[in-house]
């Protein structure tokens, strides 16, 4: 049995722990995943240029697939690493860019804790990294995207920390 000075000292280091455990968030980014489609009016090589924009060092493979009414189109799954490529990529965007995604992040991240991005296409192939959702509803619907899912680790788990954690990552690149 401990003293009652030491049970004291104790339950004060317990508190203090469980308050530190609150205020005290660990995150990470799992990974970066980007998918766009080459239809077969579109350069390749141009689309891949444009892809390097947000990893050079990203693995792209072509995948050939068919439409629903049997076109042909190339698939590209894009890898990128973790939290460094993220801030690299938020740091080539528009300052208004930039702003609008921190603040569409609680709408962007669902209850798996991934965020999801779509950058319009034709911005990437002239060097910029825009938003898809930055132009109206009508020219959306005319607007290529790359999507990219970002997988979010904290802990505590949880959309909400899955939120700031981004946030806090954005804000500094």
């Amino acid at each position: 049995m401990l003293p009652a000075a030491d049970a004291y000292c104790l339950s004060k280091v317990k508190d203090s722990a469980a308050v530190m455990k609150e205020l005290h968030m660990e995150g990470k980014i799992g990974g970066l995943t980007c998918i766009t489609f080459c239809h077969s009016t579109e350069d390749e090589q141009i689309i891949e240029r444009a892809l390097r924009v947000l990893g050079e060092n990203a693995e792209l493979e072509w995948k050939s697939v068919e439409t629903h009414f049997g076109n042909r189109m190339k698939v590209a799954p894009l890898r990128l690493g973790g939290a460094d490529d993220l801030k690299r990529m938020i740091s080539k965007m528009p300052v208004d860019e930039r702003e609008a995604l921190i603040s569409s992040l609680p709408e962007r991240v669902d209850d798996e804790s991934i965020l999801h991005i779509r950058l319009d296409k034709q911005s990437l192939v002239g060097g910029e990294i825009r938003l898809a959702s930055s132009y109206s509803r009508d020219e959306r619907k005319e607007r290529d995207t790359v999507d990219i899912s970002v997988r979010v680790v904290t802990y505590p788990r949880g959309r909400e920390n899955a939120v700031k954690f981004i946030a806090s990552i954005m804000q500094q690149g």
